[in-house]
């Protein structure tokens, strides 16, 4: 009988089956598991890879399976040419996540390094590990293919926009880091392939792409389709001691040199030469770039301003590594392979130098490093160093220009902000007062003057009355006024403005200059603050029946902190009715909007709720459309009398609110007046233009019915409570 063996499954747990043998293992846990099964599996113990017959009890620790189906969607994809072979954003952070779920269960397999046979971390796992346990495992036979092949779901996709070079060694969280923000920064999506060697070549068929003239590789084809080559600097710049590096950088070099040189002969100035960008991480694990040209964004901006910004993002780069870069010497890096080495140098120096003299060692490489043909990767390393440093210079003294310009701007609005909350309780020294300080500002006294005035025209639009002098003083200046105990609005209309002692006619108003102000600025400052109550009434009630139905309001605070917008203080009747201008305006929408939104509650006056006036004017069943489409907390309010009626109305139970609904309920803004018949137009003109009078109408009758609900619950409430 079979010994039992465990073998984990990551993100699954540990299952315990009596196999003999690998392929028997495999067969249970295909069986147990349902997971897709179209691609290879690996069954390992430690750092042993299992073929199908190895038996299982030669091993004395658990087994671990990977399935790497989960990287693709099925079969792989041909893809007969190897230059063609990118990899995307998209399928890099698939393969990221796959990494991170199972590298706990891997081991360090090379035995040069220290870690040799202990599990693997995340943090350091890099493309050598990702070699032995992924790319390698997952396309080997029977696939047979790259790794760009296993996860592609149509060749066209994978065509490389991007060349991308790094050290091997390097961590691959880290690289995907630089990536991605390269990505971000050049606005690709993730879409984009990169070609990226380890990925697009068959680590299993190399010998047949590896050739005696470097130039001839798949990887010098890959690099001429691209646009351009990201490298990516691990943290100790290391990855410039590699000559395969060092050479794909000296090509795209070539590359870039060739396309400006075209770019100049055709007198084009497209920016589309190839590029050269390099990223890397900073300690704490940021991703910066030193890009070629500008990027994104910053093309899209003023030129000179672009460039500030690169230098602002440029100075955050690692500037050892760029020192690093800037001095390496092509000659003294390493290779595996020495004749590679000198291949690879013989053809820096004679690009176009025949396969057979590539292995000519004629030249000793101490002679080599003094050869001006293989400095050109430094000089370009060191111009762009010495470019970065000066931008970064210059958005660093513009940044303290701008942080010193920022502190004033804060300190002037701060100031205007302070004059304008003492310019609501005005005094005959409150701009005198300002003008000292102003003046640390170097502003003049005819520059804080003209604040002034602005500053006022806008108290004159924002001003409301308080509910206070609606309840006291207003009612006996309108007594007097009118000759009457109770003048209607329309009544007071003649009595202040149709007049020959007109109402504030010897001032001139702060919003236009002229004579004849707003009642509203008339009043001293505690009757006129800051509006925070919109008023929805009609000039044919009473004063008596506002002033009734205000003391009936539960305001939520006290009548001195009530401020209105009311239409009768508020806009400037002189202007309305002496002069003839048309209370609407072309932009009714916006208007209205503007001032319920700062108010940002309303007051609803009704005069009563059996076909109450306040449902036959056109203006008031706008207001309540506007409120109820902002979602404005509307208070609606009646004067004593008509309070007193509803209330025994809905004491008649369900005959009775019926009978108040179906009154309440009347409402037709197409049939619905204004004073003035071209305000009446240009009301309804603005409704027919955007939702119709149907959904106005609609709205007004939920707002109503909403209403009646909560006045019947209050009186039930009231009634419960005094039983």
């Amino acid at each position: 009988m079979a010994q039992s063996i465990r073998i984990q499954v990551p993100k699954k747990g540990t299952f315990t089956c009596s196999s003999s043998t690998a392929e028997e293992a495999l067969e249970y846990l295909r069986q147990v598991l349902g997971e897709p099964w179209h691609g290879n599996k690996l069954l390992s113990c430690g750092l042993q890879k299992l073929e199908a017959d190895d038996l299982l009890h030669d091993f004395n620790d658990d087994f671990v399976f990977t399935n790497y189906s989960c990287l693709s969607s099925g079969p792989p994809v041909p893809i007969p040419r190897t230059e063609v072979r990118g990899i995307t954003i998209k399928q890099l952070s698939h393969l990221l996540e796959f990494v991170k779920d199972r590298v706990s269960t891997w081991y360090e397999p090379y035995s040069v390094m220290p870690q040799y046979g202990q599990p693997l971390s995340f943090d350091d796992f890099d493309r050598y590990h990702a070699n032995f346990w992924v790319v390698c495992p997952a396309t080997d036979r029977p696939l047979n293919c790259s790794y760009v092949e296993l996860v592609a779901s149509e060749a066209a996709s994978q065509r490389p926009l991007w060349y991308v070079t790094y050290l091997w060694q390097q961590p691959l969280h880290e690289f995907m880091t630089c990536l991605r923000r390269h990505a971000s920064l050049r606005e690709l999506p993730e879409s984009t392939a990169y070609w990226d060697s380890a990925l697009a070549n068959n680590q299993h068929t190399l010998a047949p792409e590896i050739c005696d003239n470097p130039r001839k590789l798949d990887f010098c084809r890959a690099l001429k389709l691209c646009t351009g080559l990201l490298l990516i600097f691990d943290q100790n710049a290391d990855v410039m001691t590699r000559i395969w590096v060092c050479f794909e950088a000296s090509l795209a070099l070539e590359e870039r040199t060739m396309s400006l040189v075209v770019e100049k002969r055709n007198k084009e100035k497209s920016g589309k030469h190839f590029l050269l960008d390099v990223a890397a991480m900073d300690r704490p694990g940021e991703a910066h770039l030193i890009t070629d040209g500008l990027a994104g964004a910053e093309e899209r901006t003023e030129r000179a301003l672009g460039l500030l910004l690169k230098g602002q993002r440029e100075a955050k780069f690692p500037r050892f590594i760029m020192h690093k870069a800037a001095y390496v010497e092509i000659s003294e890096a390493n290779a595996t392979n020495h004749d590679d080495k000198i291949r690879i140098l013989n053809s820096l120096r004679c690009p176009r130098a025949k396969t057979r003299d590539l292995l000519d060692s004629s030249g000793s490489e101490s002679a080599l490093r003094f050869d001006p043909s293989l400095d050109a990767l430094s000089k370009f390393m060191r111009e762009k160093l010495e470019e970065t440093e000066k931008l970064s210079s210059l958005a660093n003294d513009l940044s303290v220009f701008l942080s010193e310009n920022q502190k004033k701007t804060d300190g002037v609005e701060k100031l205007v902000q302070d004059m304008d909350e003492e310019l609501w309780n005005e005094q005959d020294d409150t701009v005198q007062k300002f003008l000292p300080e102003f003046a640390l500002f170097e502003w003049s006294k005819d520059r804080v003057e003209q604040k002034v005035q602005e500053i006022r025209v806008l108290h004159s639009y924002h001003a409301g009355v308080s509910m206070a002098y609606l309840l006291h003083d207003f009612v006996h200046l309108a007594q007097q006024r009118s000759q009457e105990v109770d003048p209607t609005f329309l009544r007071l209309k003649e009595a202040f403005w149709l007049c020959k002692d007109k109402v504030g006619q010897d001032l001139y108003c702060p919003r236009d200059g002229k004579l004849g102000r707003a009642l509203v600025d008339l009043l001293p400052p505690k009757h006129r603050q800051r509006q925070n109550y919109f008023m929805s009434w009609t000039w044919q009630y009473s004063v008596g029946q506002v002033r009734d139905a205000l003391q009936l309001w539960k305001a939520p605070m006290a009548a001195e902190n009530v401020f209105f917008y009311m239409c009768f203080f508020v806009n400037n009747q002189f202007r309305l009715i002496v002069d003839g201008t048309p209370a609407g305006s072309d932009n009714l929408e916006e208007v209205f909007e503007e001032n319920l939104r700062r108010c940002g509650q309303m007051v609803a006056i009704l005069d009563g709720w059996h076909q109450p006036r306040y449902l036959r004017r056109v203006w008031t069943i706008y207001e309540q459309y506007v409120a109820c489409s902002l979602k404005i907390d509307v208070a609606f309010v009646m004067p004593h009398e008509a309070s007193a009626s509803l209330s025994q109305k809905i004491s008649l139970g369900d005959k009775g609110i019926a009978e108040v609904t179906r009154s309440l309920c009347e409402v037709n803004v197409a049939n619905a007046e204004a004073y003035d018949p071209r305000d009446e137009k240009k009301v309804k003109d603005t409704i027919q233009e955007s939702v119709g009078f149907q959904e106005v109408n609609r709205h007004v009758k939920s707002a109503m019915v909403q209403w009646i609900g909560g006045v019947v619950k209050d009186k039930f409430e009231k009634l419960v409570n005094e039983t």
